[in-house]
């Protein structure tokens, strides 16, 4: 785990989205993180748009929240990716690491963009000496693998205990 700090640039994949805005564990962390007050960057894979979308429908066609709520959290959602995240647009560079990460990781395609565009990232910063990329993820399986692929970690279920 990583200290947080303010010129930090963090890279939330979908399950850590989703904490922001569904009352969940590491909740309040990522709320904390994600504070504009901050300064601190937020960065998401374009794909994150469709798995939160995901998630919440989900959620919703499983009772877990009403549809008051399933089109709050999609309101809020999609104004602060607007507003508040940097997104990485998938390209073809991105895709063609991804299909070389599945080859060396157990990862879901999705999860296999998700670290593919943090990995991106995490080399822009690198090359412009402006630091490295926090990858904060609540799924083991795809924090394993950023670790294997030397990104700094960030798990919300951990640092909120």
């Amino acid at each position: 785990m990583t200290e947080r700090r303010e010129d930090t640039v963090y890279f939330l994949d979908s399950s850590a989205v989703v904490k922001r805005y569904v009352e969940e564990v590491g909740t309040r962390w990522i709320e904390d993180l994600c504070d504009p007050s901050r300064g601190s960057a937020v960065v998401l894979s374009q794909i994150t748009l469709v798995e939160v979308a995901a998630a919440f429908a989900s959620k919703y066609r499983g009772g877990v929240i009403d549809e008051e709520m399933y089109y709050q959290l999609m309101a809020g959602f999609f104004y602060d990716a607007q507003r508040e995240y940097l997104l990485v647009p998938l390209n073809q560079a991105i895709v063609e690491m991804a299909i070389r990460l599945t080859q060396h990781h157990q990862l879901r395609a999705y999860d296999a963009v998700q670290l593919a565009s943090a990995l991106v990232v995490n080399r822009l910063l690198a090359d412009r000496e402006l630091g490295l990329v926090v990858f904060v993820s609540a799924d083991e399986a795809l924090i394993k693998a950023a670790q294997d692929e030397k990104l700094l970690i960030g798990n919300p279920l951990t640092a909120s205990r």
